[in-house]
Parts: C-alpha cells; structure tokens; sequence
C-alpha cells in the first residue's frame, strides 16, 4: 500500500506539490490566527488598563499583616478598593517554565482570569490553566 502511496506521489509531482503547500500554509494561517487572538486579548488588556488606571502591588508578606491590610484601612491620600491574596506552591522549569499557584476570588478578578468553562478546583491535587498554557 506504502509503495502504491509512493509511485501515486511521484507520478502526479504537482498535484502532490500542491497539496504539500497548500496544507502547510493551512497550518500557518491557524498558528498566525491564534497568534492574534491571544494578542488582541493582551492589547485588550493593556487598554482597558490604560483608560481605567492600574495600580496593582505585589508584597511578599506574612498572614497578619495581608489581615491589617485587608481590613480597609484608609491611607494617607489613598484608598484600598481591593485586596487579593496569591500564593505560590510549586514551580516547574523543566521543559516549559510553569507555576503553580492559589489564588482567592478577588486576586482572580484584579489579574483578570476569568473562567471560560468548567469549575475551578475545589478538591486536593486538581488544576486549572490559563489559554495560554493550553
């Protein structure tokens, strides 16, 4: 069948050609496609950042200062709208860089991470990745 397959492709060459590129550039236009997707959703982003303000902090702190900070306290010409928590578990830089981490509702909502299907874990040892991992 393999050498049927072989003596087919050598025969009919252009037609062979173009099937040959006209698959490779079907793969091309999806990658590219994607690609400017996910690159419309930064700009996205980085816009609505720009027009709403963003001023987001990240402190590496211990669990009494997140509760005093978390209480609400006005500052000295500034207010505290929201307060997230975020806490890294688990780090893995084999063959890609991934991070593994736990993050209440509200840190979700300041990063922008919203759930497009399924749940988010609830039990021991389950996940969740972001489109850009998947």
């Amino acid at each position: 069948m393999l050498k049927l397959a072989w003596k087919y492709m050598r025969y009919y060459k252009s037609q062979t050609l173009a099937i040959f590129v006209s698959v490779l550039l079907t793969a091309s236009l999806l990658s590219g496609i994607s690609s400017l997707i996910y690159s419309s959703q930064k700009s996205d982003l980085a816009n609505r950042k720009t027009i709403y303000g963003d001023w987001h902090y990240y402190v590496e702190t211990d669990k009494e200062t997140y509760v005093s900070v978390q209480s609400g306290d006005k500052g000295d010409g500034y207010d505290l709208e929201q307060c997230g928590k975020m806490e890294i578990r688990d780090v893995v830089s084999e063959e890609f860089l991934i991070t593994f981490i736990h993050a209440d509702e509200t840190y979700r909502q300041m990063a922008h991470r919203e759930l497009l299907e399924g749940t988010f874990p609830e039990k021991e040892n389950e996940i969740a990745a972001d489109g850009y991992v998947l």
